[in-house]
């Protein structure tokens, strides 16, 4: 009798202590209009950054108070600070009834394509929950480039009548390779534009840089923030980019209001090419439009590696009419860094800014140093060979020449 007591009380125990999971039916599972399966793997094309949407057909067995869905993606690198997941709002479920639940997943542009778990967790306030697992593989898009940075030279502060350079980073996140992307920067209220052009971004998440795109405002711009927008075009320009919104805070200038222009430049060419170790010349004329003379200084700063000298000075006094030409003689060193290098070049007649001019030098390794090197190695062979030769003649010859010891 002790002993069926005992074993009641404990049955009582463990059924008090036991708490089971709710009943629920899950009648549908659709992600993206994609049904999904537990037992299968569904494949996706979705775009990294997209929003993806699960739509749940569910059916209630019983009451079910507190009720709410949690939906994640697990693997996923940067979790623990941008997590992939979404939780619907509390509800209560009534016996019999269907509902229709949506949630909203937003997938980082940073994950990975390959295969992952979407976990579904349904709960209540106290019941075990529901758990549901479903394999799904994310694919890259196919063509996906990403505007991942925007610098200003030499800030987005610039003054009204200078110069605002602006260099854009592209990122590919597509499974092609993108080539002749077109890159343009504007500021419309002020219809300003520049455009430059990046030759290829390999997949893998790399990123190239354009070169810097030149805007000049104008000397009398009102003193504001401004809109800066960049525009990106690629694949044969048939595809584009939603346009990237940067904010530009010009000051004004107080050349504004200034008489009629009082000079004019000209430059042959803006862009030239240079060797290591080599130099290269930009001529830069400047003719007085004043009415009186004028002293004009030519001003450039150059980057690290190359080495500016304006000759025959950088400074000239002109009477009306006449025209003068800078030679801006650019060297680049032997460690000097290789490709497009900007030089800014500023003309000013006093204290005012008159024009200011971007210079591009293309730096190329010089082989002619390596060929001359290898010129002399082979000469300094060529003259060894020779030297032993000749010892070896006049070796013979001599033994050739010596009189004979022998007596008869």
């Amino acid at each position: 009798m002790k002993f069926k007591l005992l074993t009641i009380l404990l049955l009582a125990f463990t059924l008090v202590g036991t708490v089971s999971a709710f009943q629920l039916n899950i009648d549908s599972l659709e992600l993206n209009g994609v049904e999904l399966d537990e037992e299968g793997i569904t494949k996706l094309s979705v775009e990294r950054g997209q929003e993806v949407e699960l739509r749940l057909l569910l059916t209630a067995v019983e009451n079910v108070k507190d009720f709410e869905i949690r939906a994640f993606i697990s693997g996923y690198e940067y979790n623990d600070v941008d997590r992939i997941e979404a939780t619907s709002v509390i509800d209560d479920l009534e016996t019999g009834l269907t509902y229709v639940k949506t949630l909203k997943l937003k997938l980082s542009d940073l994950i990975e394509s390959d295969e992952y778990k979407l976990r579904l967790v349904f709960s209540d306030r106290n019941n075990d929950p529901i758990i549901k697992k479903y394999n799904i593989k994310i694919d890259l898009p196919r063509h996906a480039l990403k505007v991942s940075d925007v610098i200003f030279y030499p800030s987005n502060n610039v003054k009204a009548g200078h110069a605002l350079l602006t260099s854009v980073r592209v990122e590919n996140k597509g499974e092609k390779d993108e080539k002749n992307v077109r890159v343009t920067v504007s500021i419309p209220e002020l219809k300003l534009s520049a455009s430059g052009y990046i030759n290829k971004i390999e997949t893998g998440d790399e990123e190239e840089e354009t070169e810097e795109l030149y805007l000049r405002l104008d000397k009398c711009v009102k003193k504001g923030n401004y809109e800066l927008l960049v525009d990106v075009s690629f694949d044969n320009n048939y595809r584009s980019l939603e346009p990237v919104r940067k904010t530009v805070h010009v000051e004004a200038s107080d050349a504004c209001g200034s008489t009629s222009r009082s000079a004019e430049v000209n430059i042959i060419s803006s862009v030239e090419k240079v060797k290591r170790g080599t130099s290269v010349v930009y001529p830069i004329t400047v003719t007085n439009k004043g009415r009186s003379q004028q002293s004009f200084t030519l001003t450039v700063i150059s980057p690290n590696g190359l080495t500016v000298n304006v000759q025959p000075s950088n400074t000239v006094l002109l009477s009306s009419g006449k025209s003068h030409t800078f030679s801006v003689v650019t060297t680049a060193n032997e460690d000097a860094p290789l490709g497009a290098q900007t030089l800014s070049a500023r003309l000013n007649s006093g204290d005012t800014i008159l024009q200011e001019l971007i210079l591009t030098a293309q730096v190329s390794e010089n082989e002619t140093s390596g060929d001359l090197k290898n010129y002399l190695e082979t000469g300094l062979l060529v003259l060894l060979v020779v030297l032993v030769l000749i010892g070896l003649l006049i070796g013979l010859s001599k033994l050739k020449s010596k009189p004979n010891d022998e007596y008869y």
